[in-house]
């Protein structure tokens, strides 16, 4: 498995990433991007053959959300998770550089649920909710009448 594109630091990074890429038999990857971006980085990896795996996206604020990427990854096969359940000790709720003493934030970063168990925003859970309950429960197919 690779993480493409997280070894850019290395001196020969585009070998680097080639050759995990050619040798890996599930490409994983991260975008925080916005969904045109989000397009292409996929357009790329796919290229590949190999099922691909988003682990890490969602970055309110920076044009990567629900409402767009989830419907996104469903309608291309793309499994993904993303960074943050619950809003607790490692506070990414908080935008990445953000201080210590900051206030919190009126638009969380990323995190779907507080500590009590309530949703950060309501609309993105119930958008969560029904993208799981149409997988679980697929519609019927249609039946001709002869």
């Amino acid at each position: 498995m690779c993480v493409c594109g997280q070894i850019a630091l290395l001196r020969n990074a585009r070998r680097t990433n080639a050759a995990a890429l050619k040798l890996s038999d599930v490409v994983t990857f991260h975008s925080y991007d916005s969904l045109l971006l989000l397009e292409k980085r996929v357009a790329h990896r796919r290229e590949t053959g190999r099922p691909l795996l988003c682990t890490e996206w969602m970055r309110r604020g920076f044009d990567s959300q629900f409402g767009t990427h989830q419907a996104y990854f469903r309608q291309e096969k793309v499994a993904c998770l993303h960074w943050g359940l619950v809003n607790g000790k490692t506070q990414t709720h908080f935008p990445w550089g953000s201080s210590v003493d900051a206030p919190e934030p009126n638009l969380w970063f990323h995190d779907l649920l507080r500590t009590s168990g309530v949703p950060y925003d309501a609309e993105e859970v119930d958008l969560i909710k029904k993208t799981i309950h149409a997988h679980l429960n697929p519609p019927l197919p249609q039946t001709i009448n002869r």
